[in-house]
């Protein structure tokens, strides 16, 4: 027979959030709600990757 499952833990915290700089701009992301984190991947002569911040209106190129 199953049991029910109770949450444990308190109420829910608020993420902390320090100003990275955008990758694509270099200016500083105030809010954590204006960023994207996005999967940076070269091929140089060995294929390199990395997570970068970047402002959601610098994504793709297009600058609204």
């Amino acid at each position: 027979m199953a049991g029910i499952k109770t949450q444990k833990g308190g109420p829910r915290r608020e993420t902390r959030w320090h100003p990275a700089p955008c990758s694509t701009c270099a200016k500083p992301i105030e809010k954590l709600g204006d960023a994207y984190r996005v999967l940076w991947i070269a091929y140089l002569p060995k294929r390199r990757s990395a997570l970068v911040w970047t402002h959601r209106l610098c994504v793709g190129g297009f600058r609204g």
